[in-house]
């Protein structure tokens, strides 16, 4: 069996203002196979030790497989007053895979040199091909208050080739929220340096 490998990937940051920042990771990774088995003829033929691979047999099979990844997030920071900070997320995650096999089999060779598929008195092949796609988005809106309040909504929506053109594209929201207590003034509590609460819901 023969395999080769190949793997490429690719990062960039792009930050045009301060408050804007934007990032890209994208991958392929391209592989594929080669492999056989023969048993040629041999001068007994039938009769060998080995039983009928003695007339000759052959099996053969490529494969290839290729997978590509993207992910893509955004992130915009603003302020609203001196208290309120507001950062608005966007991001992209895509995947895709595909395979693909070809293999064929022959049995008995008419005579010892000949060792090809196509030189068997009976042959058969065979074909599959399989791909799956996947496609993801999400849109988040966090705001902090006095870096003490932190509210946080976001709405992700996901497809996959898998389920077939009819099923539509699923979406999960999520809310959460957060107090850091302990950087109230007020607060004040032995043996607490540091306190949080903490909710969050989503789906």
């Amino acid at each position: 069996a023969d395999n080769d490998r190949t793997t490429l990937s690719f990062t960039a940051d792009y930050n045009p203002l301060s408050w804007l920042t934007n990032r890209l990771v994208t991958g392929l990774d391209v592989s594929a196979e080669n492999s056989s088995l023969l048993y040629p003829r041999t001068p007994l033929g039938a009769a060998d030790p080995i039983g009928s691979d003695g007339l000759g047999r052959k099996t053969a099979a490529r494969t290839s497989r290729s997978i590509l990844t993207l992910d893509y997030s955004g992130n915009a920071k603003w302020s609203l007053g001196q208290a309120l900070q507001m950062t608005t997320s966007v991001g992209l995650q895509h995947y895709r895979s595909e395979a693909s096999q070809i293999g064929a089999t022959a049995n008995t060779f008419p005579a010892e040199p000949l060792t090809t598929i196509s030189n068997g008195t009976a042959t058969s092949g065979n074909e599959s091909f399989v791909a799956n796609a996947t496609v993801g988005m999400y849109v988040q809106q966090a705001a902090a208050w006095n870096n003490r309040v932190f509210l946080t909504a976001a709405v992700r929506g996901d497809d996959n080739s898998t389920f077939g053109q009819d099923f539509k594209a699923a979406y999960y929201p999520k809310v959460s929220a957060s107090w850091v207590l302990s950087e109230e003034p007020w607060f004040k509590l032995p043996l607490v340096n540091d306190l949080r609460l903490r909710g969050a819901l989503g789906a």
